[in-house]
């Protein structure tokens, strides 16, 4: 939320970095979890418009985390991406084949994803943000796709083609809510 007057929204809230930090682990969750069981009970269907709108927000999440654990990135996101697919598998064991395939290709892509927004770490939240979106989505879109249902370029490519745009779009979401700086 923009200031107004010099006086962020979110002190006005009371709103601290810890909890931002909170919330933003419980949404990557609910985003991760959400996705792959939306994926496991509608099928190759349903990965499209869930890589826009939760797999956008899951990759945006990671940045806005990266920026908070710099110095434990590695630890901490290999537990969300293990204990957001055990979730999964707890909540509906048929879907473990897609709680694998989203572990695998979350683990791939977050490394990609933290090395690009590690190298733009000079640049503003949104260039760094929609540079490693993209670098992870390439990753995470080819190998998700492949291990979940078999190799097909096309659903990889518009997979990919969604979590860029939705990525896109909750980065400026968040980067207009101050979502780092409260």
């Amino acid at each position: 939320m923009k200031q107004e007057n010099g006086y962020s929204i979110w002190k006005k809230l009371n709103i601290t970095k810890n909890h931002v930090e909170i919330l933003s682990v419980l949404l990557y969750f609910v985003s991760i979890v959400s996705a792959n069981l939306l994926v496991s009970h509608y099928g190759k269907i349903a990965v499209i418009p869930v890589a826009f709108l939760l797999i956008g927000l899951d990759l945006t999440l990671r940045d806005t985390l990266h920026d908070k654990w710099h110095n434990n990135i590695v630890r901490n996101m290999g537990l969300l991406i293990l204990v957001g697919s055990i979730i999964t598998y707890l909540i509906n064991a048929s879907a473990v084949k897609i709680a694998i395939a989203s572990f695998a290709a979350f683990g791939s892509a977050t490394i990609t994803d933290s090395i690009v927004y590690h190298f733009f770490r000079k640049r503003s939240f949104l260039v760094r943000s929609n540079a490693s979106n993209l670098a992870g989505a390439i990753v995470d879109s080819f190998m998700f796709v492949t291990i979940a249902f078999g190799f097909s370029p096309i659903v990889s490519l518009l997979q990919f083609i969604a979590k860029a745009i939705g990525g896109a779009i909750w980065s400026w979401l968040m980067d207009r809510l101050e979502w780092l700086s409260c």
